[in-house]
């Protein structure tokens, strides 16, 4: 049995990728299944998805815990999830990025490939470049590292199960299957430099803000609610595919970017406007707002 876990965002297409993976197998006489992961959040959110392909029935209807391949749709969420988790060592992982393979630094022993699923997503019109959809790219990059369906099996899908802009999703998916670089052999770490957005709980909690001695209440019934302050935990910064970028020197601080911020993730001091990048999900309403043009957007990836 094949096991895939796609790591995206909502409107990125993670849940019609694993979809239109699935179909693909199935015409070439694989028993499949697909089926998402997800939260109350709506677009921009992180959004798992599975695909099982295997010759004979598929019986295991429980989330993928141990894949065989793991397919990341946006690099800025590897910041927020662990997309390595239980990737096995003779595994594949395929990136959307516009890196080397070599310049990724995953924690895993899995062979790596990249491809820009995002740029080539825009060259045919799918989305775009603040929300590129690349669930059919990055399908034919996984086609071409893979092999687990022909690049022939996977056009006709798509040309025919396609939501939308069928053409291009196929020519986004050809161009991809032969845009693909790698392999590159992953190194797993046994302790990573870094702490994962999710991991980061160092936040009051709501009997230490309620009482000078929490311990005072603890005999009291409990209400099952999320602790004030949790709202801290959910950096949605980790759902950016591109950031604000300000020009101080032409910034005038008129304060027209936080007044229309839906998130309160910018703020104007004396020296201009600055961004709470923990917390901004890169809109590009301040850069559309802003009257003299001191904002520009750019690729979240640069900054990663």
């Amino acid at each position: 049995m094949i096991e895939v876990r796609f790591h995206g965002r909502g409107g990125q297409g993670s849940v019609v990728a694993s979809e239109l993976l699935a179909r693909a197998a199935f015409e070439e006489g694989k028993d499949v299944q697909a089926f998402p992961m997800f939260g109350v959040e709506r677009r921009g959110a992180p959004v798992t998805a599975f695909t099982r392909i295997d010759d004979k029935k598929v019986r295991d209807h429980s989330k993928i815990h141990t894949p065989d391949i793991v397919i990341v749709l946006d690099t800025a969420l590897m910041e927020a999830v662990d997309v390595t988790e239980g990737l096995k060592d003779d595994g594949q992982m395929v990136i959307n990025t516009g890196k080397e393979p070599s310049e990724m630094k995953v924690n895993t022993n899995a062979d790596v490939y990249t491809v820009d699923a995002s740029d080539i997503a825009v060259q045919h019109g799918l989305g775009t470049e603040v929300a590129p959809i690349v669930n059919t790219a990055i399908l034919g990059a996984v086609s071409s590292a893979t092999g687990m369906v022909e690049e022939e099996s996977l056009i006709d899908v798509i040309l025919e199960h396609a939501p939308a802009k069928n053409k291009a999703n196929a020519e986004a998916a050809k161009q991809a299957y032969e845009e693909l670089q790698g392999p590159y052999p992953g190194e797993k770490l046994e302790s990573p430099d870094r702490t994962l957005l999710s991991e980061q709980t160092d936040i009051p909690k709501s009997e230490d803000l309620l009482c000078e001695d929490p311990e005072d209440h603890t005999d009291l019934p409990r209400t099952p609610i999320a602790d004030c302050n949790s709202e801290y935990l959910n950096k949605t910064g980790s759902w950016r595919t591109v950031r604000p970028i300000v020009d101080l020197d032409t910034c005038i601080s008129c304060g027209e970017c936080w007044k229309y911020c839906p998130d309160v993730a910018i703020f104007v001091e004396e020296e201009g406007a600055v961004v709470d990048f923990d917390f901004c999900k890169g809109c590009g309403i301040c850069a559309e707002i802003c009257p003299v043009d001191a904002i520009d957007m750019e690729k979240e990836e640069k900054y990663v």
